[in-house]
């Protein structure tokens, strides 16, 4: 069943000037996602990522709490950096999409009960 679902949009430009700032990549992407090559589209897509999972899940998490970084096919993939036991048994779909302009994404969560 359909516990919750976020979706989130954001200007590559915005995120491009953020970039500049001392201390911003550190502060919303963890040391996995700094190893990304980090163009302001593929960090765009991780800032809209994680606030349409927090939206999804209806609060709770914080930017560290998780990674967003592609698996084996490139396909966005979660990496939790903390236990999500207290949303219950859920599980996360997310996608991300962009193009020049801006960034998306959208989160589903699912409950597993």
């Amino acid at each position: 069943m359909i516990r919750g679902i976020g979706v989130d949009i954001v200007s590559v430009a915005r995120i491009e000037v953020a970039m500049r700032r001392n201390g911003f990549l550190e502060r919303i992407l963890t040391p996995d996602e700094l190893d990304l090559d980090l163009v302001p589209m593929r960090v765009a897509s991780r800032w809209a990522c994680k606030e349409a999972i927090y939206k999804a899940l209806g609060g709770g998490i914080k930017w560290q709490d998780l990674s967003i970084v592609n698996d084996t096919i490139r396909a966005p993939m979660i990496i939790w950096h903390r236990d999500i036991s207290d949303f219950g048994p859920v599980k996360i779909h997310i996608t991300l999409s962009h193009e020049r302009e801006n960034a998306v994404a959208v989160a589903v969560v699912e409950s597993l009960e």
